[in-house]
């Protein structure tokens, strides 16, 4: 992960700017890019996962072909937006046409976070457009207060506990019960090591982690089993702070906040939208769902950053 991101800040501080040409052909691939990706999940949808079951083998869970893009949809809800800002440039009504049918997908695509994600993308898009600093101000400060917040949470605000939801939830749905006490778990190991955490990647090794326990809902009806902690904390904010402790808080607080802020510094209205939109569409998906060093989601973050700066940094003479 160390060499991944040397490697990444290295591409995205020594590449050369474009120039013009080199833009140009860099939209076309873009907007070519996102086309494919919907017409491929649109027609495998509509027949069923042709390609993903028969040709590529992928088996769906419990025969819901949705399932099989679980992943589809982060990446999908990431990559719309630099074409976004290509076509609000020179059609913004073909612009509002793709928000359209990403929202199409998201309520068809199983990924709740991913859903949540791409709305909060799509306010602060429009928000930047209106109001450029405001919008990024609010984000950043927002994004600060979500990554440092999490062990305050019980002492200063227990409606917002993950035990206190858990105890008073009704709902059945299992995953999202789960999810709590995953969240109440962590919490407690964080508050055992609040400022040195229990090391890189320890997600996988913490103390009682592996325990498999029967998870119930209120009535206290069984309803699946689960692990305290299943590989990762399925936040990414306590993710940090278990592993890294304060002072990775502090730095992936930094981290967040500057790259928002940064927003605000590009001239393009478009461009300026659509990189805010990222970082909103990224930030619910990065609390809500994946490990933070999984490598695939590591690409699709790098890959979406240098697409927009390459498309909205100057051109070189």
């Amino acid at each position: 992960v160390v060499v991944f991101g040397v490697l990444a800040g290295a591409t995205l501080i020594f590449s050369p700017p474009m120039v013009e040409h080199e833009r140009h052909t860099l939209r076309r691939f873009i907007l070519a890019g996102i086309a494919l990706g919907f017409a491929f999940f649109l027609f495998e949808i509509a027949t069923d996962g042709v390609i993903s079951r028969n040709l590529l083998g992928k088996v769906p869970f419990k025969d819901a072909t949705v399932t099989l893009f679980n992943l589809t949809s982060s990446v999908l809800f990431l990559f719309v937006w630099p074409a976004v800002a290509i076509l609000w440039r020179s059609w913004p009504p073909a612009a509002v046409g793709v928000i359209a049918l990403s929202f199409f997908a998201a309520f068809i695509l199983p990924s709740a976070s991913a859903m949540i994600g791409f709305s909060v993308g799509a306010v602060f898009f429009f928000l930047s457009l209106l109001a450029k600093r405001g919008a990024c101000l609010f984000f950043a400060i927002a994004l600060t207060v979500a990554i440092l917040a999490p062990p305050l949470i019980p002492a200063i605000a227990p409606v917002l506990d993950p035990g206190t939801i858990r105890a008073n939830a009704k709902t059945n749905n299992a995953s999202f019960l789960h999810r709590l006490d995953i969240w109440k778990f962590t919490l407690q190991k964080i508050e055992e090591r609040p400022f040195q955490g229990w090391g890189f990647n320890a997600s996988r090794s913490i103390p009682g982690g592996n325990e498999r326990y029967q998870l119930k809902i209120r009535s206290g009806r069984i309803i699946g089993q689960g692990d305290r902690l299943p590989l990762h904390p399925h936040n990414g904010a306590l993710q940090v702070w278990l592993e890294l402790g304060l002072p990775g808080a502090l730095g992936f607080a930094a981290l967040f906040a500057l790259a928002t802020l940064r927003t605000v510094r590009q001239t393009d209205q478009a461009g300026a939208a659509a990189a805010l939109a990222a970082i909103a569409t990224a930030a619910p998906i990065w609390f809500l769902s994946f490990g933070i060093w999984q490598t695939w989601w590591l690409s699709v973050l790098v890959l979406t950053t240098l697409l927009i700066v390459a498309l909205n940094s100057p051109s070189r003479a």
